[in-house]
């Protein structure tokens, strides 16, 4: 029980410990490479990522998959817009259409994944956007349901309100779970802080062989 789950955060921390800019994960992420490189993702990077992930979840760590996954995904829009030598403003739409496509795919929620991948990668609503996110996300909807059958990603059971008292027992639940939330947060920008200096280092010195 402790063990494997012990051993894969090991294994992820030496697949990413060499990574030159860590950066931020999950969608703040992707969203922050896109402001800095016009849409272009790293899919050296974005496919370490999604091995880290896929290591994490063998081993019974309790980590997300949508952040790695999306980026994957999105790198892999990203990197076939240059090949086709095709303008920054494509790159762009090609590497949402991958982060849209990814959320479908994970969560079998296509109206929600091109909502998110407009609003939050692209950062606002356009057309000439909107249209390649709604194929994207469709393509992603049929080919999970071919493969995987039309039954729900996850089993959820229903949710009943048996009295009033257990709106205050959720409305509890709501706050601890934001207090800890806000814990975590902090405790993984406390992480970043201790190997930022080891990161910047690295960089620097990638950078003066550079030159």
């Amino acid at each position: 029980v402790l063990g494997i789950p012990a051993v894969g955060g090991l294994v992820v921390g030496l697949l990413l410990r060499d990574e030159p800019v860590p950066g931020d994960h999950g969608m703040a992420g992707i969203r922050a490479s896109f402001i800095t490189t016009g849409g272009v993702l790293k899919t050296s990077t974005a496919m370490l990522r999604a091995l880290a992930c896929a290591v994490t979840t063998t081993s019974g760590g309790s980590a997300g998959c949508e952040g790695p996954v999306a980026r994957a995904a999105g790198a892999v829009g990203s990197w076939l817009a240059q090949r086709l030598g095709l303008h920054r403003s494509r790159i762009q739409i090609l590497a949402a259409c991958g982060v849209s496509a990814s959320l479908t795919g994970l969560f079998n929620t296509p109206i929600a994944a091109v909502v998110f991948a407009t609003e939050v990668v692209l950062g606002g609503y356009a057309i000439r956007g909107l249209a390649p996110l709604v194929v994207s996300a469709g393509t992603a909807t049929v080919v999970v349901r071919w493969v995987a059958g039309h039954g729900a990603p996850f089993d959820v059971p229903p949710f009943v309100l048996k009295g009033p008292v257990d709106l205050v027992v959720h409305l509890a639940l709501g706050l601890v779970c934001g207090v800890l939330a806000a814990g975590f947060i902090h405790g993984l920008d406390r992480l970043h802080a201790v190997r930022l200096p080891r990161s910047e280092e690295h960089t620097s010195e990638l950078q003066s062989r550079q030159s």
